[in-house]
């Protein structure tokens, strides 16, 4: 056999041409932020454990493939201070397992957390300031998928199986979530505007053609804190953005398709109520909408071209410049005298504002009106609570994950919740000031970048895409949807490589990457031992639905190999062996898995339900105390 001896097959070589593949134009990140993203989106949004294992694991092999190539990489102050704030927050994170209340919960949070502490160092690590308009493609190309998907199932619901009354109710498909899905869309829209307003033609026509599916998609879910988050956003990317006039120029000239398409598709009863109509009814609504916002994407996209040419074919003297920009002033002057003359002035609006807050969400049948109510359907009451575990905990909060628990043994109303709808507050609750400093360090090391930033032509959009995800992650659980939080943590790297100075890229130092390497393969363990486990539970759960009691408890037994920690393989075990009538073996389970976390008023409930008197009593007594206002758990319950 021939021995090759060719220097370009040395390993030198072979490093050299992987790391040059790594980042020829930006695309191998821009293809790993549009997978991830997706695949997230597709899989209810990574809400399930499953989905963490999966993510980490293909993000964490791109980092180790960038270290073992040793690509040059653009590292400034802000890119340090971001990812040490990240793996602070990772750590800490982890940390908290000393003094949690629920140490499975913390660990589902650590897992959690992987995915973005990769997908972190995946992006600082690979987004080059010349190439951050393909990463912005690779998002939007991965939320017009998810929202072009979410979009078809509203309008054409006979060929969609599987849709449960609340989803049919307000759009939520793929990702699960209406609001997930809203601010998703919030966030497509303002890239697509940014690519409407500075792509190249083809790029352009897209982006303004795609407007219509994000706003129709925002419009179906009737998520009316994403509408607060895009007014909002849009408004700062006017703020920052060095060529405004033409933005809102070009928001003037797209934004219109979108708003006839809203407002079309708000006559149609068959498609905004609840379930008063019958299936055929909403199909033909929504086969005639799909119509019309399919020419209404194609006009757009020729309005947007229509705008390039006379730009480059007519010169606009200054007057007639200065006459558009004070029109421009009037119009918005005119608006808000009329909305302070209807709704008084700012001061008699916030408090208007703030009492419908705290009030009950009253909405009828039709959907429409949910989106003129500014009800918090119960937020203050979770912020309430999350404010009183701070207190409880003031240093080190309660634990990473504590929060469902707390809630549930401290909850002032019947509401079953499982996060505070606040990711600020929740975080200061369950990780304690540090804990909450860390994560204002992650978030605020992308905005710092912004001063130098302002001199890319996509940083406006991609500064407007993070407001936006940040303003909503005050309102909602954004953070347990890695497909809302990896949008965001993408439009942050843009921002930070956009930010950079042009000193070039150079080399990590090989101790650098050996002991990056290093840390790599502990984490990816890590991610590989959880996905593993995760995955036995979720297997034993679907065994279980089907009938099949001796595959489920194998593969119980298979997850107590793998997550020892976690009370879910006992749990599983229980389950199938209570179903298949086993009830004093499922008693056994179900107390080993209450050995692994007492605070878990369910464990207990199950149990008392596979018991019988004083056993049950005691058991419900338990989960009483724990979750106090739970009419399951009232005698006669």
């Amino acid at each position: 056999m021939a021995v090759v001896t060719s220097a370009r097959w040395s390993l030198p070589a072979v490093r050299s041409s992987v790391a040059s593949l790594l980042t020829f134009a930006g695309l191998p990140l821009a293809i790993a932020a549009c997978l991830a993203i997706g695949g997230f989106g597709f899989a209810n949004g990574g809400y399930f454990p499953v989905s963490w294992g999966w993510g980490s694991i293909g993000l964490l092999a791109l980092v180790a493939v960038v270290l073992v190539a040793g690509s040059s990489v653009e590292l400034a102050a802000l890119d340090r201070v971001f990812l040490g704030a990240l793996a602070g927050l990772a750590g800490w994170i982890s940390l908290s397992l000393i003094w949690t209340a629920s140490v499975t919960q913390t660990v589902l949070e650590v897992e959690r957390m992987l995915v973005y502490l990769a997908a972190g160092v995946a992006g600082v690590l690979l987004c080059r300031r010349a190439t951050v308009l393909t990463l912005v493609l690779g998002v939007w190309l991965a939320l017009a998928v998810i929202c072009t998907y979410g979009l078809v199932t509203r309008l054409f619901p006979e060929a969609h199986t599987g849709l449960d009354q609340v989803a049919v109710d307000r759009l939520s498909e793929p990702v699960g979530y209406w609001n997930a899905l809203g601010i998703l869309a919030v966030m497509g829209l303002l890239l697509a505007l940014g690519l409407a307003a500075r792509g190249a033609p083809l790029v352009r026509c897209l982006g303004a053609g795609s407007t219509v599916i994000f706003a129709l998609t925002l419009y179906f879910t009737y998520s009316r804190a994403s509408w607060i988050a895009l007014f909002v956003a849009f408004a700062v990317a006017v703020a920052v953005d060095r060529s405004r006039l033409q933005l809102i120029t070009a928001t003037l000239v797209v934004a219109p398709w979108g708003a006839v398409a809203i407002g079309i598709a708000s006559t149609s009863d068959a498609l905004t109520r609840h379930q008063e109509s019958l299936v055929s009814e909403a199909a033909r609504d929504g086969h005639g909408l799909a119509v019309i916002g399919i020419a209404l994407a194609v006009g757009a996209a020729l309005a947007v071209l229509l705008l390039d040419w006379l730009s480059s074919a007519l010169s606009v003297p200054e007057g007639v410049r200065r006459v558009y920009v004070g029109t421009l002033l009037f119009c918005l002057a005119a608006v808000l005298i009329a909305v302070f003359g209807r709704y008084g002035f700012p001061p008699t609006l916030a408090r208007k504002a703030y009492d419908a807050f705290r009030a009950t969400n009253t909405e009828g049948n039709d959907l429409n009106q949910r989106l003129f109510s500014l009800s918090s359907n119960g937020r203050t009451e979770t912020w309430h609570t999350a404010w009183q575990e701070a207190r409880h905990h003031p240093v080190l909060g309660g634990g990473a994950g504590s929060y469902a628990a707390f809630w549930a043994q401290n909850r002032r109303i019947g509401l079953n919740v499982h996060d505070a709808h606040n990711l600020y507050v929740e975080t200061l609750a369950e990780l304690g000031p540090l804990g909450l400093a860390l994560l204002l360090a992650v978030v605020g090391a992308p905005l710092a970048a912004l001063r130098r930033a302002r001199s890319s032509p996509w940083a406006a959009f991609a500064c407007a895409g993070f407001v936006a995800f940040l303003l909503h992650a005050a309102a909602d659980w954004d953070w347990e949807m890695p497909a809302v939080t990896l949008t965001g943590l993408f439009c942050a790297i843009t921002l930070l490589a956009a930010g950079r100075s042009q000193d070039g890229p150079r080399r990590l130092r090989l101790p650098v990457r050996i002991g990056g390497l290093g840390a790599v393969a502990a984490v990816l363990a890590f991610a590989v031992i959880g996905l593993l486990g995760n995955s036995a539970v979720s297997a034993s759960s679907k065994s279980t639905d089907g009938g099949h009691f001796a595959r489920a408890e194998a593969q119980a037994h298979d997850a107590m190999g793998f997550i020892p920690w976690s009370p879910e393989p006992w749990r599983k075990l229980a389950e199938a062996q209570a179903i298949d009538g086993d009830l004093a073996a499922a008693r056994v389970s179900f107390r080993k898995a209450i050995a692994k976390d007492r605070r878990d008023w369910t464990l207990w409930y199950e149990l008392a339900e596979a018991s019988s008197g004083a056993a049950r009593r005691q058991a419900l007594a338990q989960a009483s105390r724990l979750n106090p206002l739970d009419p399951r758990l009232k005698p006669g319950g």
